[in-house]
């Protein structure tokens, strides 16, 4: 997640999106490859998906380097945060001052994109590829869980481990009162970070409303039903998820 501001330039595939945060309001202008100036949008106080084919923002229907669904970003409290949404090409937002870079950090000149190594880092070895079948491996055996006796309990696959809970509670709630790693940023108005799959006790759940469904589609890339938003999933029986 980034944020931005007043007078930024973002790069999404080939366009760029220039932003302007003023008096508690803020905006985007959309310039294609070219220069030239194409659309300006005011940003809503809410979560918004733009890209190529997005349902909020389009951008140019003709530039490949551009997925359908390439970044969202959300205004909150007068501030602008931008998340790429696991494009191909990335996001690349244009250097505001000097800026220290880190091993690992990937940034553009031009057309030209750079990974930044660490000396230590020694170049990909060549491999050699056999096109011999390889003799087939025992299926690992599936990890015991550990749980608590009687009473509703949520399974947290990524922990291990099982938690009574009481009714009322959101799956998101739940984690963080047990001190499971899960990203909550919803409680500062970011929508979609804290995905989860169920794996069992789905029957136990209301059906995933509008806003839900659309923020897994349209934000997440995950088939509602299947995938829930933690936050607002108040389970009614025992269940068994995977924190995503």
């Amino acid at each position: 997640m980034l944020t931005l501001e007043d007078g930024d330039l973002l790069r999404v595939g080939r366009q760029f999106l220039v932003f302007k945060v003023k008096d508690g309001d803020a905006s985007v202008t959309h310039y294609n490859q070219r220069g030239e100036r194409m659309e300006w949008y005011p940003l809503p106080e809410k979560t918004i998906v733009v890209g190529r084919e997005a349902p909020d923002i389009s951008l140019d229907s003709a530039d490949p380097s551009l997925p359908r669904r390439h970044l969202s970003l959300t205004f909150r409290d007068g501030k602008i945060a931008a998340r790429d949404l696991k494009s191909l090409n990335g996001s690349f937002l244009k250097v505001r001052d000097s800026l220290k870079l880190e091993p690992g950090n990937v940034f553009r000149a031009g057309r030209q994109t750079f990974l930044l190594a660490s000396p230590e880092e020694k170049p990909p070895e060549r491999i050699r590829v056999s096109t011999r079948v390889a003799p087939q491996q025992p299926k690992p055996e599936k990890p015991v869980v550990e749980s608590p006796a009687g009473g509703l309990s949520v399974t947290f696959r990524n922990a291990g481990k099982s938690y009574p809970f009481v009714k009322g509670l959101t799956l998101c709630e739940i984690a963080e009162k047990n001190g499971v790693k899960i990203v909550a940023e919803c409680h500062a108005g970011i929508c979609g970070s804290d995905p989860v799959r169920i794996h069992s006790g789905g029957q136990s759940l209301d059906p995933p409303g509008a806003d839900e469904k659309g923020t897994l589609e349209d934000i997440c890339g995950l088939q509602p039903g299947e995938c829930r938003l933690a936050c607002m999933v108040k389970p009614g029986g025992s269940m068994e998820v995977e924190i995503l």
